[in-house]
């Protein structure tokens, strides 16, 4: 299959610019870098329309209202009015068509973007996680899906990277990175509670036992207002914070019984389980991502009330996985043999998990891939 030879071929080259980093090689990093994440972009790009639920529904219908439109403020104008679209993405859209006049250099930048900020926050963390592994969880959990909700995928992106600047408390450019987020998806708005728990986990002053206290308050926080999830939309709407399309995401008994299956719970019941085995809760630089994978999991299961939950969730979800999944390397036995059996273990489970959401669902309409650039390619 087409996109697991390039997750292996783009982590084979991010590996190679993890050990030149490691090596102080800056310059043949950067290289092998960008060959790691053009390799996935490129493969957005080409891609056809089809491919991915929402790109046909929002990023090709307004990649043909910008070719066609003659003033840039009219355009963002009329666009944002009738559908909703964020202005930063639509901006976005039109500079980038207009220069290039092509949907597939439009999907490729898209991509590009999202890798671009993900790839930042595992350089970042990249002498307490294994930069390589850290981006095949990355792909495998989440490309297939960023090649359908464009937009939010580049919110996400952006709210990891911002992870960075409230670690090194530099709040101006946390704050900047939640507006121009915002600018791309309203959703990113999950990112504040994300930043506040953060900031109280990674906060040395306030006791163990306050912050297990704040905990549970966060969790029956989520737990009531997917009781009142209505109520909380309705406010959300009147003070304009999120569009009244989010309504079209209340849940139908369909969807949740094919998205939310027993295979579904059973897997993440089994990172869970693992991460407790771990005691990943107790190590003072991974508490706070254990948390985002609880509340996670908590969002998940209320998907019932509304498939907002599945998409709120995501961040939590991506962001702790990315974390959590690759510090089985730094607590396993440090011998060659057991590192590669981790490994192994982790690409084993993310594999099957995937192949059951994106192949046998087809979560996101990504399978099989289809090609209308490189003559006629399906995969």
């Amino acid at each position: 299959m087409i996109y697991l030879i390039v997750f292996l071929i783009s982590t084979f080259f991010v590996f190679l610019a993890e050990i030149s980093f490691n090596k102080n090689k800056k310059w043949q990093g950067i290289l092998f870098s960008c060959i790691g994440i053009l390799i996935p972009s490129i493969l957005a790009g080409l891609r056809a329309e089809t491919i991915g639920t929402d790109t046909d529904i929002y990023v090709k219908p307004l990649y043909l209202r910008v070719l066609s439109a003659n003033n840039l403020s009219k355009c963002l104008i009329t666009v944002n009015n009738l559908t909703g679209i964020e202005l930063g993405y639509c901006l976005l859209v039109y500079v980038i068509t207009k220069i290039f006049k092509s949907i597939h250099v439009l999907l490729f930048v898209l991509q590009l973007i999202v890798f671009y900020f993900v790839y930042q926050f595992l350089y970042y963390k990249r002498d307490k996680i294994s930069m390589s592994l850290g981006f095949l969880v990355f792909l495998l959990i989440f490309y297939n899906t960023s090649l359908s909700i464009s937009r939010q995928s580049i919110a996400m992106a952006i709210l990891l990277y911002s992870l960075i600047f409230n670690e090194k408390k530099e709040y101006g450019k946390l704050v900047l990175c939640m507006i121009i987020g915002y600018l791309f998806h309203r959703t990113i708005i999950v990112g504040i509670p994300i930043h506040i728990i953060f900031y109280i986990f990674n906060n040395d002053k306030i006791t163990r036992r306050s912050k297990y206290i704040i905990l549970v308050l966060s969790i029956i926080f989520i737990i009531l207002i997917g009781m009142n999830v209505q109520s909380v939309l309705n406010i959300l709407f009147s003070m304009q914070i999120l569009p009244e399309k989010y309504l079209n995401y209340i849940s139908t008994e369909d969807w949740t019984k094919e998205s939310v299956s027993v295979f579904s719970i059973s897997s993440r019941c089994i990172w869970l389980v693992l991460f407790i085995f771990f005691e990943f809760y107790k190590k003072d630089d991974l508490a706070t991502y254990f948390i985002f994978y609880i509340i996670s999991f908590g969002t998940y299961s209320l998907v019932e009330i509304s498939v907002n939950f599945v998409r709120l969730g995501l961040y939590f979800y991506v962001i702790s996985m990315i974390v959590l999944l690759p510090s089985f390397l730094k607590y396993t036995k440090k011998d060659l043999a057991n590192k590669a059996l981790c490994i192994f273990m982790i690409f084993s489970i993310l594999v099957v998990c995937w192949y059951y959401q994106f192949i046998i669902l087809n979560d996101a309409d990504t399978y099989p891939y289809v090609s209308d650039v490189i003559g006629g390619l399906r995969d």
